[in-house]
């Protein structure tokens, strides 16, 4: 998580291209941390590159929910093996 915190203290140095390198480091250390996307999500934003900004969110999004359903997964045995599973609610 050093490249992340690297990257967070250059984007209020407001260094942003730098900062995005950072989190491109910490990704390749750990693909699955919802954070990394997240901050650099914002770092992009701040460059006007919304699309890209978006982009990176959603992926932090996916990465906290997969984080989500796994510490979930041993608690709620075989009925939580179908992701997203839907229910009809009835009123």
């Amino acid at each position: 998580m050093t490249h992340n915190k690297r990257g967070m203290a250059l984007k209020r140095l407001q260094r942003f291209d730098e900062s995005l390198a950072s989190y491109d480091r910490a990704i390749a250390l750990k693909p699955d941390s919802p954070d990394v996307y997240n901050n650099r999500g914002n770092a992009l934003t701040e460059l006007k590159r919304l699309d890209d900004g978006v982009v990176q969110l959603r992926l932090g999004y996916s990465a906290q929910a997969q984080l989500c359903r796994g510490s979930l997964q041993p608690r709620l045995g075989k009925a939580s093996r179908r992701p997203f599973a839907r229910r009809v609610v009835r009123s």
